[in-house]
């Protein structure tokens, strides 16, 4: 992710790291999250490109092309503020917003914004059940994480950084509506709930998986 250059992944993956080092005992915390804090921020300024452009990260020309497809996707909600264009539907519908006010940049597609491509889409209802989508995960994974056993919690654990990621990638990209990250984090989320789901009885503790599988 480092050497992509991409700011949103460098940052989802720091993200991460902060959540597991959060997520460990007191003693452990106390080492491990200003050692993550440190590891990001070298990681950071180790490849020249990224630490360009995370120098740059909020300036007006670095982000002139979200600008314009947030200018885009906003004339497209007020237009459509209730229901939206309809799922998938924004590449086609949203043709000529992209046209006035994005029309330097070559995305016509979502909004790069999971947020805001739900609202443009789906209207509130939509963007609302995005937004309770990842909220009662984390609701779900908290309550593994205090009721679990050392598995339940570790699984919990990774889930919760993982979806900490997801949120920050998702304020500039359209996670949802790519396959490869949709599926990637489907994965890992499916594997993490089968892994922190109570258990009982010995063959089961060992086998959590297999038993899940069968």
């Amino acid at each position: 992710m480092v050497l992509t250059t991409s700011r949103a992944a460098w940052a989802g993956l720091a993200v991460a790291a902060v959540a597991l080092a959060l997520s460990a005992g007191r003693r452990v915390r106390r080492v491990a999250l200003p050692l993550t804090i440190a590891a990001s921020v070298a990681a950071g300024c180790a490849v020249p490109d990224l630490r360009v452009r995370l120098e740059r990260a909020f300036s007006a020309d670095t982000n002139a092309d979200r600008a314009a497809i947030w200018r885009a996707c906003r004339a497209v909600i007020a237009d459509h503020p209730l229901t939206g264009v309809g799922y998938k539907a924004l590449p086609v519908v949203g043709r000529r917003y992209y046209e006035t006010y994005s029309a330097d940049t070559p995305v016509r597609s979502w909004c790069h914004d999971t947020p805001l491509s739900a609202w443009a889409e789906g209207g509130p209802l939509l963007a609302g059940a995005v937004l309770a989508w990842v909220a009662l995960l984390v609701r779900a994974f908290l309550r593994a994480r205090r009721a679990g056993d050392a598995l339940a919690r570790a699984a919990s654990a990774g889930a919760l950084a993982a979806l900490a990621a997801l949120s920050v990638n998702a304020l500039v990209h359209d996670v949802l509506w790519a396959m490869e990250p949709l599926y990637a984090n489907g994965f890992l989320l499916a594997a993490a709930a089968v892994l922190a789901h109570p258990r009982s009885g010995g063959a089961s503790r060992e086998r959590p998986v297999l038993r899940a599988v069968s």
